[in-house]
């Protein structure tokens, strides 16, 4: 539909009021979700996976972008939180509330196939420290000394139903409820050990807990400080800046930076997928041509060995 407009001044103020309706749109959290059953999906840009094995009452809520909140109760064993679909080596920060109860803890936690790999990057527990057994060694990284662990889990649930797999486990020394995960760091640590990751499957900041009741409420930050730029930019402090002019959107990313691939998502805010791709990038610039974007407001997620961080933003024309 096309609209001629006579009047400068009423032109200018529609389109100002569109870019502040649709502001309000991206800044103001979307309806809060409450779940109580398995189930996997996008909200706000984040991948979330909740699974529970039965018994007791377990909830989760899908808060404002990368926040959720848990309660649980008598609970057998259940895992879920917020992420990302495609697991990788990059950093992840995240702040926290977290009682785990007899049996709870918050981890960095994801699967990987071919080995099947189930691994845990432990930042905080309840009464038991996890994973029990023999550790293998320990590594340094965000401060503190991490303790590793590989543990046989035989004929138990994964991802690909019910199977023998092993679990890869860095367990933290202090617990703490805030903070980045250097996750290439554990990666390394375990490589160096033997112990092989496979092709990644979901990455996630979990909660999890087992015969036991808790509570937790988690977000998953950038590693920076988000916010909206005016029409058709946003922001991550001094490290991240997007423009979109026509069907191509640049995305400025922090420098100094390794050459490599980051891996570009744009999320409508219903949480649908509209770009996948692993760009390379050379310098501090990824260009995406042809995306012809409606006018409206989006998350643009990246993820390489270096940057972790989902951008807001909105295209006004």
């Amino acid at each position: 539909m096309f609209y001629h407009f006579r009047n400068l001044s009423v032109k200018t103020t529609v389109i100002s009021a569109l870019y502040s309706l649709l502001t309000a749109l991206i800044v103001l959290p979307l309806k809060a979700q409450t779940i109580t059953s398995g189930q996997t999906g996008t909200n706000n840009g984040y991948y979330y996976s909740f699974w529970n094995a039965g018994g007791g009452s377990v909830s989760m809520t899908l808060g404002a972008g990368g926040n959720y909140s848990t309660t649980w109760s008598n609970c057998n064993n259940f895992t879920c939180g917020k992420g990302w679909r495609t697991g990788s080596s990059a950093p992840v920060c995240f702040t926290a509330t977290f009682n785990g109860g007899s049996n709870g803890y918050l981890a960095l936690y994801g699967w990987t196939k071919n080995p099947l790999i189930e691994y845990y990057i432990v930042e905080n527990w309840g009464s038991w420290t996890p994973p029990g057994g023999t550790s293998l060694g320990t590594l340094t990284s965000d401060g503190d000394t991490y303790k590793i662990y590989k543990m046989t889990r035989t004929n138990a649930p994964s991802i690909i139903g019910t199977a023998t797999f092993s679990q890869f486990w860095s367990v933290r020394a202090t617990k703490r409820l805030s903070g980045t995960i250097t996750v290439k760091n554990h990666f390394d640590a375990w490589a160096a050990k033997g112990l092989t990751l496979g092709a990644f499957d979901y990455e996630i900041m979990e909660t999890e807990g087992y015969q036991s009741s808790g509570s937790s409420n988690v977000t998953l930050n950038a590693c920076g400080t988000g916010s909206i730029g005016s029409g058709n930019t946003g922001s991550i402090g001094n490290d991240f800046g997007i423009n979109c002019a026509g069907k191509e959107i640049r995305i400025t990313l922090p420098s100094p930076l390794r050459p490599g691939a980051v891996f570009v998502q744009i999320f409508d805010l219903s949480g649908k997928n509209l770009f996948a791709a692993s760009l390379e990038h050379s310098s501090a610039l990824v260009k995406i041509s042809n995306t012809p974007l409606a006018t409206g407001a989006y998350y643009v997620s990246l993820r390489s060995k270096d940057i972790s961080a989902v951008i807001p933003f909105v295209k006004t024309m």
